[in-house]
């Protein structure tokens, strides 16, 4: 899931972070939210 953020830091955190939100929350929306956070 974050392989497409390698290299950029920044976004390999923001995609921990927002993937630790749907993780919690489960909600279906969080993975469009993660998909535009990596890509």
């Amino acid at each position: 899931m974050l392989d497409k953020a390698i290299g950029s830091p920044k976004n390999i955190i923001r995609g921990k972070a927002i993937g630790n939100i749907c993780f919690e929350n489960r909600l279906l929306v969080c993975e469009v939210l993660n998909t535009e956070g990596v890509a």
